[in-house]
């Protein structure tokens, strides 16, 4: 069993599971009754609403309100990667 390493600041319901090896970054947040996989990564002020399900290995980007949930291995973000063409015209 690896310890989640969960940010000082960061608020977990009573109510939430956890799985191993966890990493909650600053100001982020779990409301209740959320599932969280193994070894998932939720960077700095992400939300995660109720009822919602962080898969295990899953990455979850700075500043991401997650609303339904992240499948396994997969990652989530608010913020879109911009393209190598350069800026917008």
């Amino acid at each position: 069993m690896t310890v989640p390493e969960i940010h000082p600041t960061a608020m977990v319901d009573p109510s939430a599971r956890l799985g191993d090896g966890v990493v909650m970054g600053v100001n982020s947040a779990l409301a209740g009754h959320v599932s969280v996989g193994d070894f998932p990564v939720l960077g700095s002020s992400v939300g995660v609403h109720q009822h919602c399900r962080i898969g295990a290995r899953a990455i979850v980007g700075e500043g991401t309100m997650i609303v339904s949930g992240v499948v396994p291995y997969g990652s989530a973000t608010n913020r879109p990667a911009r393209s190598d063409e350069g800026p917008p015209r």
